[in-house]
């Protein structure tokens, strides 16, 4: 029986060197691709420029409010904000 979360950990989640090797550098290779293709989509030529209108229309939708959402943040302007600092 699995008491403490150390002994769960010693055998869930065990990968082998090749199996790491694969991840690491398959999901690093695929993330590329997808942000060469979500690019191309959206007829971005320079990332900076595109963050930069993407977070100057969120503060115009702000309207001086200090959240998103009522009085109180809720976890999508929280969420959202959080990534423009």
């Amino acid at each position: 029986m699995l008491n403490n979360k150390t002994h769960l950990l010693q055998y869930v989640g065990n990968f082998s060197s090749m199996e790491r090797f694969a991840a690491k550098y398959g999901g690093a290779a695929a993330m590329y691709m997808i942000s060469k293709r979500l690019k191309k989509r959206h007829n971005i030529t320079d990332e900076r420029a595109a963050l930069y209108d993407a977070a100057e229309h969120w503060v115009k939708a702000l309207n001086g409010r200090s959240f998103m959402g009522m009085w109180w943040p809720f976890p999508l302007g929280v969420s959202y904000g959080s990534t423009l600092l």
